[in-house]
């Protein structure tokens, strides 16, 4: 591999480690429906294929930059795995506000006795878990809604 050509990879791998930044804090706000894994897999090929040439690199500067590179790769995917971590909180709590709301549906109906949120929640996901077992789809989301004073739970699709 000449320099010139070391050089070209190198340029290019740093720009697609700035556009993988770009596409996953698109993703992280909602922008892009789908987490870049493939540009993620290039990057992540590239620099693998890169280090496996590094030996041959006639300057120290071509090797200094593959590991600068390399390392802003590895704090991308930190803080990508830190996203992960807050979407899934983020998710958890948009479950609770659709409960919640629907638990609030629920108290405006005229009943005697209404159960505390927590029955209702408890009484709510169980079903929800027996649905996915009996779909056999774990990952299945559901929307909970009141209508004429019954609750209905929804596939979401």
């Amino acid at each position: 591999m000449n320099e010139q050509e070391i050089e070209k990879i190198l340029t290019q791998l740093k720009n697609k480690i700035s556009m993988l930044r770009v596409e996953y804090d698109q993703f992280f706000a909602r922008v892009q429906k789908k987490p870049p894994v493939v540009l993620e897999k290039d990057v992540h090929d590239t620099i693998k294929r890169m280090n496996h040439e590094a030996p041959r690199f006639s300057k120290t500067e071509y090797r200094f930059l593959l590991e600068t590179l390399e390392a802003s790769f590895v704090s991308l995917q930190k803080y990508v795995s830190k996203m992960i971590g807050k979407s899934e909180m983020i998710l958890a709590e948009d479950k609770d506000h659709v409960l919640q709301k629907a638990y609030f549906d629920y108290l405006k109906k005229d009943l005697e006795k209404p159960i505390p949120f927590d029955q209702f929640k408890h009484v709510i996901l169980e079903h929800i878990t027996k649905l996915k077992l009996a779909m056999n789809d774990q990952h299945a989301e559901f929307d909970v809604r009141v209508v004429d004073g019954k609750i209905k739970i929804k596939q979401i699709k």
